[in-house]
């Protein structure tokens, strides 16, 4: 039996190789649960073969229970998916597209939110409005007001920006969007399983996330969620044969059933036309055992408790702190003082143990529940021997 997971504590990661993990906004390193449970599949499918393809299905139920539970969806609303961009492209590709209809994106976004939109743009004649970089939560409200008065489709964003951390006033742009009939997308990559989200009371009509960061589980497995409301709105653009309702019947259940008419299923998992990651989904499995445990809200919180004093003090050494009031999330990004680039620091970083990124030229910390607060007297200690070096 696992130990139970615990706010601060690495117990559960007795094989990770860092002194200091903080790259959870990148790939999360896999807990001995979420290990054990693929394993555990992976053995039964050495074992069993086909026998235990049913059992992964009902399994895959629970899976798609639990990420509603997440996100405060219904189970029919979620749909398992590859990745983050698999979902955008399912939807970006299968709205009932007008000509000459109006989408309205971020500059500063991760790609995966920005390309399948530019396709969807070419191949259906859309029209594509940038807004800025968020920077404070007034100027972003600010900016969605001046652009849905002018009308809009879509709005897509990342609910936390991947680079700055920036964490999107979603409740509020959500209203917004209601009041101005404007359908409204989000990008949870980085934030699902590290940020409380409520598609309810923040008005998303579609969702999509990977599983492979704070939800913590591996490459290669995500979620999609569509309100039911919004699936009309949607062709069958993308579907194939799990997408057909009893699509496995014929397999199962005798003769006569090989039928290519069936209807396409009226729920988010039309979306899931093939064979599923079962290893993949297992873990995933395991992992949002660990989260919903925890409890999302108890999580963010834990992880502000970690960020907050170190960013004090690294902005005492130097650093600048992108984190902006009322819009911190579970990611701190700063620049280091002037003359040292951060692409620079992350391998002297690693000769110490210490794991992180610097995307786009930012140095990015990214702890999640399992980091231990104790850590951030090694961090600083090595943080200025470094700057020592590089001045030096």
């Amino acid at each position: 039996m696992s130990p139970l997971a615990t706010l601060g504590s690495k117990t559960l990661f007795p094989t990770l190789q860092h002194n200091i993990y903080l790259a959870h906004s990148a790939i999360a390193p896999l807990s001995i649960p979420v290990q054990e449970r693929m394993q555990k599949t992976i053995l039964e499918y050495a074992q069993k073969g086909m026998d235990c393809v049913m059992t992964y299905v009902e399994q895959r139920e629970d899976l798609r229970k639990k990420i509603a539970q997440l996100i405060h969806s219904q189970t029919d609303e979620i749909a398992l998916t590859h990745n983050t961009s698999a979902g955008i492209i399912a939807i970006a590709q299968s709205l009932n597209w007008r000509k000459h209809d109006r989408i309205l994106l971020f500059t500063g976004e991760f790609p995966s939110n920005i390309t399948p939109w530019l396709q969807a743009a070419q191949e259906y004649d859309l029209n594509i409005e940038f807004l800025s970089k968020p920077k404070t939560k007034e100027s972003i409200l600010e900016d969605i007001l001046r652009a849905l008065k002018k009308g809009a489709r879509l709005l897509s964003l990342s609910a936390v920006q991947f680079q700055t951390g920036f964490r999107m006033p979603l409740e509020e742009i959500g209203a917004l969007c209601q009041e101005y009939d404007c359908l409204f997308f989000v990008d949870a990559i980085q934030a699902c399983g590290a940020t409380p989200i409520n598609v309810q009371t923040q008005n998303i009509d579609f969702l999509s996330s990977g599983g492979h960061k704070w939800l913590m589980g591996v490459e290669g497995t995500g979620c999609t969620y569509i309100r039911k409301e919004r699936l009309p709105l949607l062709k069958h653009r993308l579907v194939s044969w799990l997408s057909h309702q009893d699509g496995l019947s014929f397999l199962f259940e005798g003769a006569g059933l090989l039928r290519y008419d069936r209807p396409i299923k009226t729920n988010a998992s039309m979306l899931e036309g093939g064979v599923s990651n079962a290893i993949g989904f297992s873990g995933l499995d395991a992992a949002l055992d660990i989260l919903l445990s925890l409890g999302i809200e108890n999580i963010a919180s834990y992880i502000h408790h970690y960020i907050n004093p170190l960013e004090e003090t690294l902005q005492q050494l130097g650093f600048t702190s992108l984190r902006v009031s009322q819009c911190e999330s579970s990611i701190l990004s700063l620049k280091p003082p002037s003359g040292i680039h951060a692409i620079e620091m992350v391998p002297e970083y690693a000769k110490h143990g210490i794991c992180l990124s610097a995307p786009d030229g930012v140095l990015r910390i990214a702890p999640h529940w399992c980091n231990p607060i104790e850590e951030h007297i090694f961090f600083i200690d090595i943080t200025k021997k470094i700057l020592q070096s590089f001045s030096s």
